[in-house]
């Protein structure tokens, strides 16, 4: 039986083993993921995993197989907040399903990690994002990535631009969701982001939505330009995508019953934007993907 063993940050075999020993953070990812630890990919509802990541770690020679858990232990991924903190639990879902999908690889548990965008000072929109504290989270855990991916929401995506400038190589991925730019959502030249991906996710219907049925309570963006709270949309070097409404882990429309008028597809908006299923699937697969070619096409570093 294959389990959970938190002190290794690894899945462990062993014939009498216990019920697996998850963290208590794994229950947080969305409904549409289940753990499998014989998985590089977590279950969907009604498919089965794609991948079976523990026995093609058993593949190749000693040496080999040594050499895949050396660049495993060296992949980081660290998944910022922005001004909610952990009031918004989408960058936390996020990063559970990344560790559930890259722990079957032999990614340890605490490489994969989040962080806030300005420690102790998630709220204050006059702050400026601790590259500095953030990029030392990143070499506590290797000073010599095999990958590295960051992921920013809001004012963490600010930060993740700046960090990866500084970071100890290039980033591989950077994934950002609405980022914003300080109070005036103005770039300059270190918030220029470098990464071999950048992938950002933009909207422009409001700060929030409020009530979607009729309306009500939406704050919208502004300036008219991008907007305080509301995402940068043309983020240089890439590829920025629009997102105008919620969506699943297939992609389909979030919605809600509306009296009267039947489904109405939810609004994605600054605040709700990071809990988007698709966008986490997007941002997760294009991770794991990125890392299974590292381990097992002889990639260097």
């Amino acid at each position: 039986m294959y389990y959970y063993d938190p002190r290794w940050g690894r899945w462990m075999y062993s014939p009498a083993a216990p019920r697996p020993l998850l963290p208590a953070y794994s229950a947080n990812v969305h409904p549409g993921l289940t753990a499998d630890p014989l998985s590089g990919y977590a279950s969907a509802p009604g498919k089965e995993a794609s991948t079976a990541a523990a026995s093609d770690s058993d593949q190749g020679t000693d040496d080999q197989r040594a050499a895949r858990a050396g660049k495993a232990g060296d992949v980081v991924v660290i998944c910022i907040n922005g001004r909610s903190g952990m009031n918004s639990p989408g960058i936390s879902k996020l990063r559970d399903t990344l560790y559930i999908r890259l722990s079957p690889l032999g990614v340890p548990a605490r490489n994969v990690f989040r962080r806030s965008w300005n420690q102790n000072e998630d709220g204050n929109p006059l702050g400026a994002p601790w590259i500095w504290d953030l990029n030392n989270e990143i070499e506590e855990r290797s000073r010599n990535p095999s990958y590295l991916a960051i992921i920013g929401h809001s004012y963490g995506g600010w930060a993740a631009c700046r960090l990866s400038r500084v970071t100890p190589k290039v980033p591989n991925y950077i994934g950002l969701i609405d980022p914003v730019f300080g109070p005036g959502n103005t770039m300059n030249a270190a918030d220029i982001p470098k990464a071999h991906m950048i992938k950002n996710w933009y909207q422009r219907n409001g700060v929030t939505s409020g009530n979607p049925c009729t309306g009500f309570g939406m704050i919208p963006c502004f300036p008219v330009e991008n907007g305080l709270s509301c995402g940068y949309q043309d983020v240089p070097g890439a590829q920025n995508m629009l997102v105008r409404y919620m969506r699943s882990w297939d992609g389909t429309p979030t919605t809600v019953e509306c009296p009267g008028i039947g489904e109405v597809p939810v609004p994605a908006t600054h605040g709700n934007i990071d809990d988007d299923l698709w966008i986490q699937r997007q941002i997760t697969e294009h991770i794991v993907q990125d890392v299974k070619k590292l381990l097992y096409s002889g990639s260097k570093r």
